[in-house]
């Protein structure tokens, strides 16, 4: 920079007439590089004495510059000569090229260390051959700020690129691990930011909190509800997918471990997150990894090309902590909370905000002891809901006195039939379309994963924005919402779902064609709900979470714990037919649908997902539990259309990303058809929902 300046200012007052009459190869030079708007030290590489023109080595910048007209070479002052070049040629001390021995670096590898150095302003390097050498031999080093919390000092910690492209597998170690001169502060330091930190301990037993995830040994993920662990969940996601969203998989031959410290894609919003892994599956010669997302506590399948072995954000500890029930215990003999009682749990719990209270003398490091946990929107004591339920009792009642039941090996096969994580004929995994558990992303009131990563297919393999005929099957029929809101969610006498048969419906004959009510949505009508899934730019479909301020999420539960009781009693159906409704087992519990028309998927009329259908899991649906209408509706936005210059497939993308996991107001503005209702959606703020969609010309108001 300083001989920059003084060469511009050398040259500046340096008349032409002072150029060098004749030039040759291997010339040192002065030259203008106008898009740099400075003068730089160049050597002659290639002279054309006919055209006139040579091609410079500009060995400050380490750039070669072809066609430059002779006439515009100035002489080198020897004040600028005699400076030292400002490129240090280095080479990383001990390493040798992965999979090559011709002694050539492998690009995936140049752009990996590429990559991590991009990421600090600053990069070190410490020499330890001599000087007269023409390539510095040496270790690359960064610098990282461990934020510290409240009256603690700042800690620097040094990170040895040399080690890390070992590690992480993108060179192998040219000599043995003692001949590597690493202090043992190095050595803590690497492994220090090679593993995410562990969460932050509560400081108080009581704190507001937002459930993340349930697994299935019924521990609770919990995210605390404050503006700063918020804000940091923001931060990390939006860094993860700038440094991320671009990047290559990793070399195929790259070797992974249970126990690593990854980054990892999920697969339902592409998004990338900080994750785990904690198992290697290997299946005939496919490999799938399990991890677990360590800042929501959801567990997922993943593959090679999901994983980055390149970590970021290592300063920020854990954004969620893991506590279980001290209260209660589920209602079997081991111990064990079966699968339905976990998807009660779930329903009522993920991502609602709850008021939890610790108990600090049972908790440990690394797991909390909740004695009371209450959601808060409904007041609503969970491990007494749950005991009321007869789903657990208190620890504290004698075993002897209670009917517990026998998870035995029988069961486990039942639920393995029940299509809990796959299907016994395929092998194939159907759990993705639809999340038993929280994932990454957020859920609706029922805890079905509702929205769907662009560009995943459905079972007949089609674009899921393209796919817009699926609900031509279900019954069209429509419901009285004004029979729903008289039946207030907290009206005593509502107990069942029976209470509904007063309903103003449209319900088919028996020898019909079964089907279910919708909703009707009547111009300037609002209700709420979230979106589950884009079938095109302009169209979506939406679960319907509120309606004239009541509460829908209570009666869904009590939908489907009495479907829970009684459609497992039922005979499985004889034959099946393309558009009939059904009751199907799907992660443990019982849910509506419908036959779609290629006879070989259900949608779920509540959640707006289809499932591939296995004949051994339907049953039919009994006619209450077809008086309730869908809680999914499918809409179109009104008022606006796709850009002139917009990509279909992106405005789907972007549009999906826009309005995923928010609470969005739904405004009717034209009648309900058979098909499809005009809306306009607003966000918490009151503003149009997709209007960053507007602003970026993708959709254009009409």
């Amino acid at each position: 920079m300083l001989l920059t300046k003084y060469m511009n200012k050398v040259y500046a007052n340096k008349k032409k007439t002072t150029q060098k009459l004749s030039w040759e190869k291997n010339d040192l030079c002065a030259i203008y590089i106008n898009k740099y708007g400075n003068w730089y030290r160049g050597k002659i590489i290639n002279l054309d004495v006919i055209q006139q023109m040579v091609t410079i080595y500009l060995y400050d910048l380490n750039e070669t510059i072809n066609q430059i007209p002779i006439k515009t070479l100035q002489i080198l002052e020897e004040s600028c000569a005699n400076e030292k070049c400002g490129i240090l040629r280095c080479a990383l001390s001990g390493l040798v090229p992965l999979g090559t021995s011709d002694g050539v670096w492998p690009k995936f590898s140049c752009d990996r260390l590429i990559e991590e150095l991009k990421k600090y302003p600053i990069v070190y390097f410490s020499r330890i051959n001599s000087k007269e050498q023409n390539i510095a031999l040496g270790n690359i080093w960064i610098k990282e700020i461990e934020m510290p919390r409240a009256l603690e000092p700042l800690r620097e910690r040094w990170i040895n690129m040399n080690r890390f492209m070992i590690e992480q597998g993108f060179a192998l170690n040219s000599q043995s691990e003692p001949e590597f001169n690493y202090s043992i502060i190095s050595i803590e330091n690497d492994k220090f930011v090679n593993h995410w930190l562990p969460p932050v301990r509560l400081v108080k037993s009581q704190l507001n909190a937002v459930v993340s995830y349930i697994d299935m040994q019924c521990h609770i993920y919990l995210q605390n509800l404050d503006d700063e662990t918020l804000q940091i969940l923001q931060l990390v996601s939006n860094e993860l997918n700038e440094v991320f969203s671009n990047s290559q998989p990793e070399p195929i031959n790259i070797e992974w471990s249970e126990g690593q410290s990854v980054i990892a894609q999920y697969h339902l919003d592409n998004m990338w997150y900080r994750g785990t892994i904690i198992k290697i599956n290997e299946i005939e010669e496919k490999v799938e990894f399990t991890v677990q997302f360590c800042d929501y506590g959801n567990i997922e399948t993943c593959t090679h090309e999901n994983l980055r072995s390149t970590l970021y954000m290592t300063d920020i500890p854990q954004l969620c902590v893991k506590g279980y029930f001290s209260t209660i215990l589920p209602m079997t003999k081991d111990r064990k909370w079966p699968i339905p009682a976990l998807d009660f749990i779930h329903s009522m719990i993920v991502e609602r905000e709850c008021m939890v209270i610790i108990d600090e003398d049972l908790s440990t490091d690394d797991i909390y002891a909740i004695k009371c946990l209450k959601e808060i929107q409904q007041q609503l004591d969970v491990c007494q809901y749950l005991v009321t339920n007869k789903l657990a009792h208190f620890e504290y009642i004698p075993t002897s006195i209670i009917e517990l039941a026998d998870m035995g090996e029988e069961k486990e096969d039942d639920a393995t039939d029940n299509n809990y994580y796959n299907d016994d004929d395929s092998g194939e995994i159907y759990d993705e379309d639809e999340q038993a558990y929280d994932d990454v992303g957020k859920t609706n009131d029922n805890g079905e994963q509702t929205y769907n990563n662009i560009g995943e297919t459905n079972n007949d393999d089609e674009q899921t924005y393209n796919n817009t005929e699926e609900t031509n099957s279900v019954h069209e029929s429509t419901y009285d919402n004004r029979s729903m809101a008289g039946h207030s969610v907290d009206d005593k006498q509502w107990n069942s779902v029976h209470a509904l048969s007063s309903a103003s419906l449209m319900i088919p004959d028996e020898e019909e064609e079964s089907g279910y009510s919708k909703f009707c949505l009547e111009a300037n009508e609002v209700f709420e709900g979230t979106m589950c899934r884009i079938t095109g730019p302009t169209s979506l479909r939406l679960v319907i979470t509120k309606m004239g301020g009541a509460d829908l999420s209570v009666t869904k539960d009590r939908m489907f714990n009495e479907m829970y009781n009684k459609c497992g009693t039922l005979p499985p159906l004889d034959h099946t037919v393309p558009g009939h409704a059904v009751t199907v087992i799907h992660n443990g519990l019982w849910k509506r649908g419908v036959i779609e028309d290629d006879g070989n998927s259900v949608f779920l009329v509540d959640f707006g997902t289809s499932i591939k259908l296995i004949k051994k899991n339907l049953r039919p649906c009994p006619t209450e539990f077809l008086e309730l209408p869908m809680f999914t509706i499918d809409c179109q936005l009104g008022n606006v259309r796709l850009g002139d210059d917009a990509d279909a497939k992106e405005v789907v993308n972007k549009l999906s990303k826009t309005l995923r996991g928010i609470n969005l107001k739904i405004v009717g503005i034209s009648e309900s058809g058979n098909d499809i209702v005009g809306v306009e959606l607003y966000n918490s703020k009151e503003e149009i929902a997709y209007q960053p969609l507007i602003d970026a010309k993708l959709l254009i108001p009409e």
